[in-house]
């Protein structure tokens, strides 16, 4: 299932210009309350890579399409944490002080909670009513460009 929901998750992406690839691994233990995770700075020693518990997942919903949607609910989620990541350290980490140019500041639209960031993001990505629409139809071709612009052009 994680290979065919990451491919999924990949796909849409693609679709605003950006042909990422990142790590989706299973979660090795469980935790209480804790269904996914991205690990931090992942992105910038290799690939972002997000866990899933795919099986505390299941044990929450019955049906396997419900299964499935939380599943890329969870991808996109974390997926949301490395965008939030990535616009707060590349000037730290960037071989040139690069800083995102012209990006729309989640913070206002989002009280500065990347959580709500993380989990609206998801919304947008897969079941298309993100509380923010506006600000998604806006950031996603910007950051995709100023990302593009930082991490791929040589």
């Amino acid at each position: 299932m994680l290979p065919r929901l990451k491919k999924q998750f990949l796909a849409k992406l693609a679709t605003f210009g950006l042909e990422d690839n990142i790590i989706v691994a299973k979660v090795r233990k469980s935790k209480p309350g804790r269904v996914a995770y991205y690990c931090g700075m992942s992105q910038f020693r290799n690939k972002p890579r997000l866990v899933i518990d795919v099986e505390a997942i299941a044990a929450e919903y019955v049906s396997a399409a419900l299964i499935e949607e939380e599943v890329l609910m969870s991808i996109s989620h974390e997926y949301g944490h490395c965008i939030a990541e990535c616009i707060r350290e590349t000037p730290r980490i960037s071989r040139g002080g690069d800083v995102f140019i012209g990006l729309p500041d989640w913070k206002p639209v989002f009280d500065s909670d990347e959580e709500y960031f993380a989990e609206d993001f998801a919304r947008f990505m897969v079941t298309y009513d993100a509380r923010q629409e506006p600000f998604w139809d806006d950031f996603m071709p910007k950051y995709i460009a100023e990302f593009k612009r930082i991490y791929m052009e040589a």
